[in-house]
């Protein structure tokens, strides 16, 4: 009896570590989205324009606990507003991916740049991860993620990642395009 306490006590701290971000995990969200966010800094991404500014995203805890609160019911779909407000950000934007590698997320989000047309601000298909990684005036970045292995979710990990302020308004591009 000692013995099985012992086992689901462990399996206990297993599955409350897993869906815990360790420091590591946070330099590396917020690296994976400021080295593409440099790339429009710079003028590196094909295909799209110089950025006047963008910032480096800072990490933002309240951020991250929202956006670990999503994770953790495995259950995929955006939550709301209201659910991801902060007191600092009123409206806060939101990425959301089902996928086998953890931070390949942060790639894929970016990749649909290829399909997002600056110029007339369109999209062939849906750009809107990439356009909130790329909002210039986007400062804070929370994320989170959990493992989910249940028929109802068979992407492996689910993970969020939460921007304030939000970006993504209609009928403003994500960022100025230096002189």
């Amino acid at each position: 009896m000692y013995w099985l306490s012992l086992v689901a006590v462990f399996l206990g701290l297993c599955i409350v570590t897993e869906s815990q971000l360790s420091q590591n995990d946070r330099e590396k969200f917020l690296s994976e989205h400021n080295v593409r966010r440099q790339l429009l800094k710079n003028g590196q991404l094909p295909n799209q324009p110089q950025a006047a500014s963008m910032p480096d995203l800072v990490w933002d805890s309240t951020l991250e606990t929202s956006a670990q609160l999503l994770a953790d019911s495995c259950i995929f779909g955006h939550d709301s507003y209201s659910a991801r407000a902060t007191k600092q950000f009123t409206y806060v934007g939101q990425n959301i991916a089902g996928i086998p590698f953890l931070f390949a997320s942060v790639g894929a989000w970016f990749n649909e740049h290829s399909i997002y047309n600056y110029t007339s601000n369109s999209c062939r298909g849906i750009c809107g991860h990439y356009t909130q990684i790329a909002w210039a005036n986007t400062t804070n970045l929370g994320c989170g993620y959990k493992y989910c292995h249940s028929s109802n979710f068979p992407y492996g990990f689910y993970v969020v990642c939460n921007y304030g302020p939000a970006g993504n308004f209609n009928n403003q591009k994500p960022y100025e395009v230096a002189k």
